[in-house]
């Protein structure tokens, strides 16, 4: 991973999503680098980050929390005003997969677990998915509905996009998902750590080519650009997602089932589902999203495992 040092720039939200109030850093989204309400299904490889799944995470020579890149264990929640569950199995936890930092909560017993760090099995689930995707819903529909875009300046030649931002905090991009799709390569010029992307992506299927480039560099795993944290896939209308080979940017599709095409993702991914496909596992490299100037309207709040949601998010800022 990018070395990264925690900066502390409290903005405050009307609501925050996936963070319990005894929790001090997250990201605008969550936490964690990987986070479904059902089942989640890969192998052979490794989430960098956290990862939390709402129904069985099926796993097979997996590793889990092996590349925080600086995050704080603290960002994660816990059970009873703790924090740092970095992993959480709500449905179970079959096949075999070690976890390298934090604690751990899965539903039931599974012998081929191993703990590789110094954490340890905590006794319930700190976080109600059913509530949090209420949440990432409510907010992935007010993205999409934003009348207002800024840094709106794309061209397309051929079978290549490029956008460039141009507006200090929130560029907003929209788009259709032929734009994205395979075959098809985009390019996102002008991102830094104070101008971040929403990109709205219509369409209820499709794939996210893995031919994107931000800042004119592409996917490179731990070595992907910084910029990378600074870009998000928004899929309102998204039933079902196919992840190119090398995915870059974070992705909002609380209602897709996604299917991995093997590569790389770098990201954060929320997702209703996610199974390996055909072309073998996906490998997940912890750039979580850090966009902060994103103020949804005013919704109740609701708790989140053992802690209200926070009402101040804190951005995260990686410097390399």
């Amino acid at each position: 991973m990018i070395p990264g040092n925690t900066r502390y720039s409290p903005v405050a939200f009307a609501a925050a999503l996936f963070l319990a109030s005894t929790a001090p850093a997250a990201s605008i989204l969550t936490p964690y680098n990987v986070v479904v309400s059902g089942n989640f299904t890969d192998a052979n490889t490794d989430v960098g980050g956290g990862l939390a799944v709402g129904g069985v995470a099926a796993m097979n020579g997996f590793s889990i929390a092996d590349a925080l890149d600086g995050e704080s264990l603290t960002a994660f929640p816990g059970p009873n005003g703790t924090t740092g569950t970095a992993f959480i199995a709500a449905g179970g936890a079959t096949g075999e997969a070690s976890i390298f930092n934090g604690n751990w909560y899965f539903s039931g017993t599974d012998s081929t677990f191993y703990n590789n760090g110094t954490g340890n099995a905590v006794s319930s689930n700190p976080v109600t998915f059913s509530t949090a995707f209420q949440q990432f819903t409510s907010v992935s529909t007010q993205l999409s509905n934003d009348s207002t875009t800024k840094g709106d300046s794309c061209t397309a030649s051929g079978n290549v996009t490029t956008c460039t931002v141009s507006a200090s905090g929130l560029n907003i991009i929209n788009v259709a998902d032929s734009v994205v799709a395979s075959g098809q390569a985009l390019n996102i010029n002008g991102v830094s750590s104070t101008s971040w992307v929403i990109i709205n992506v219509s369409g209820a299927t499709g794939t996210l080519s893995g031919d994107i480039e931000i800042n004119g560099a592409g996917n490179n795993g731990d070595n992907s650009p910084a910029g990378a944290q600074d870009v998000l896939f928004n899929f309102d209308q998204a039933t079902a997602i196919t992840l190119g080979g090398s995915s870059m940017g974070s992705v909002l599709a609380p209602d897709a089932a996604v299917t991995g095409d093997g590569g790389q993702f770098v990201g954060s991914l929320v997702a209703a589902s996610f199974t390996a496909g055909a072309s073998g596992g996906t490998e997940f490299h912890n750039f979580t999203f850090q966009g902060t100037t994103f103020a949804p309207e005013p919704a109740p709040l609701a708790c989140v495992g053992a802690g209200l949601i926070a009402l101040a998010l804190i951005r995260r800022r990686r410097q390399g």
